[in-house]
C-alpha cells in the first residue's frame, strides 16, 4: 500500500529577488499513511499555512512534488485538486456558502470532484441520505452521552467503594490499637481481613485484578469451611468481647444469628456475609435480628451498628 500523501522536496519562496524576499518552505519532505493524523506546529511565519495552501492548490509550488493516493497533483489547479481532498478552515464562514443552509453545503461537498450543472440544490436522495446522516449522528451522540453518564457514575461509586473500604479499614486499624489483649484467633481474623482490605483498595485505585488476588484466595479459603470459620470467629468474640455476646443472648440472639453478626463485626460487607447463606435467608435472618435488637429501620447498614455497639459495650 502506497502513501496516502508525499510531499517531496518542496521549495516556496515568496518575492523572490526582492528586498521582500521570503523563503517559505525549504526542502519540505512528508510522508503520511492512510489512518495517520499528524499536527503540524510552529511560530508566525514557519511555513504552516504555506505547506497546506501548497497541498491544496492555492500557491503553486517552485521545486518539488505532491502525490496524493499516487496521483501526481503538483501541476494540478486549485479546483481540480478538490476532487482529492477537503479542507476546514479556522474560520467556519471560509470555505463555506454563507447564504446557504447547512443542508447545501453539506451537499454541495458531497458532490466534490464530480462535474456540475443546473439543477435542484438538494436532490430528493441527497435529502434521504442527510436525513439518515442526521440520524445516525444524533444517535451516536445519545450513545456518547449515556457512556459519558454511564463513566461518570462508575466514577462516583469507585470513589464510594474507596471511601468505604478505606473507612473499614481504618476502623479495624483503630480496633486493633485499642484493644490490645486481643486472643490469637480474631487477632488473625482481623489481620487477613486487613490484608485483603488494602488489596481491594489497591485494586480499586490502580484497576488493576492482579490486587485481588489476595482477596480471592482468602474468599476461597474460607468457602472451604464456611461453618468452622464462623463458629471460631464467634468463639473468638467469646473470648475477647463477653459483653458483646451477653448482650446479644439477653437479646435472644440464637447462635447462628451471632455467627452471622460476628462476620459483620470483623468488618465483612453484607455481599461477603451472603456469601456464606443464601440470598433468602440472608434477608431474613437480617429482618429477624432488627426486631430482637430494635435497629430503627432508618439504619440501612447493619454492619456499621454492629461495629459501633461493638465499640460501645
Amino acid at each position: 500500500m502506497g502513501y496516502m500523501l508525499e510531499i517531496q522536496d518542496v521549495h516556496k519562496t515568496f518575492n523572490a529577488g526582492t528586498i521582500n524576499e521570503k523563503v517559505a518552505l525549504n526542502g519540505v519532505n512528508l510522508n503520511l499513511n492512510p489512518g495517520d493524523f499528524v499536527t503540524i506546529i510552529g511560530g508566525n511565519g514557519a511555513g504552516k499555512s504555506t505547506t497546506l495552501n501548497a497541498i491544496a492548490g492555492v500557491w503553486s509550488i517552485d521545486a518539488g512534488k505532491i502525490v496524493i493516493d499516487g496521483v501526481d497533483i503538483t501541476k494540478l489547479s486549485e479546483h481540480k485538486r478538490a476532487a482529492f481532498l477537503g479542507r476546514v478552515f479556522q474560520d467556519p464562514m471560509t470555505g463555506t456558502a454563507a447564504t446557504m443552509s447547512i443542508e447545501e453545503n453539506m451537499a454541495i461537498a458531497a458532490r466534490r470532484g464530480q462535474r456540475r450543472g443546473l439543477g435542484w440544490g438538494i436532490t430528493k436522495k441527497e435529502n434521504q441520505n442527510l436525513r439518515l446522516a442526521k440520524e445516525n449522528l444524533c444517535k451516536e451522540k445519545e450513545k456518547a452521552e449515556l457512556e459519558r453518564d454511564k463513566k461518570t457514575l462508575e466514577t462516583a461509586n469507585l470513589k464510594l467503594e474507596i471511601a468505604q473500604l478505606e473507612s473499614e479499614r481504618d476502623n479495624l486499624i483503630e480496633y486493633k490499637r485499642e484493644q490490645s489483649e486481643l486472643s490469637k484467633p480474631i487477632y488473625d481474623v482481623i489481620n487477613a481481613r486487613l490484608d485483603m482490605l488494602n488489596s481491594l483498595l489497591a485494586k480499586e485505585i490502580t484497576n488493576n485484578d492482579t490486587y485481588a488476588k489476595p482477596y480471592v484466595k482468602w474468599i476461597e479459603s474460607i468457602h472451604q469451611d464456611k461453618k468452622k470459620f464462623m463458629d471460631s470467629t464467634r468463639l473468638a468474640f467469646t473470648a475477647s468481647h463477653p459483653k458483646f455476646i451477653s448482650y446479644l443472648e439477653q437479646h435472644r440472639i440464637t447462635t447462628d444469628e451471632i455467627n452471622y453478626l460476628c462476620l459483620y463485626a470483623i468488618g465483612l460487607r453484607g455481599k461477603e456475609v451472603g456469601e456464606y447463606i443464601q440470598v433468602k435467608r440472608h434477608y431474613n435472618i437480617s429482618s429477624e435480628i432488627r426486631k430482637k435488637l430494635g435497629i430503627d429501620e432508618h439504619e440501612t447498614n447493619i454492619g456499621l451498628y454492629i461495629r459501633r455497639l461493638l465499640k460501645d459495650l
